[in-house]
């Protein structure tokens, strides 16, 4: 089934990789890539569980533009589930991000759709 990113939380602080393997962990992600390798851009995925249906999830490193690595979690919904889970997966990755020591700097969230 499609699926669309319905939103990017933002992750502020320092990520090495101890701390990239704590949010993996609370978060339930399965590992991908090397904090090492520059070019490496996603370092996990997984789901979250809602009471809507699961929201999709994928841990970013973006240092396209800046030589600060900015990282953060996108969210996807599958087409057809419901807006309120985004909301839901939001607060649970916020949740994590926040015990594993780093904390949440933005969410910047899609359109609703019509």
């Amino acid at each position: 089934m499609p699926s669309r990113r319905g939103a990017s939380v933002k992750v502020s602080g320092s990520v090495d990789q101890p701390t990239m393997d704590t949010l993996r962990a609370r978060l339930q992600l399965k590992p991908e890539g090397r904090i090492t390798d520059d070019w490496e851009q996603i370092f996990g995925r997984g789901e979250v569980s809602t009471d809507y249906g699961p929201v999709k999830t994928m841990l970013v490193r973006n240092d396209d533009e800046t030589d600060i690595p900015m990282w953060n979690v996108d969210l996807y919904l599958e087409d057809g589930l419901r807006w309120a889970a985004l909301s839901a997966a939001e607060r649970e990755v916020s949740a994590a991000i926040e015990a594993s020591g780093l904390a949440v700097s933005q969410v910047i969230r899609a359109p609703a759709p019509n």
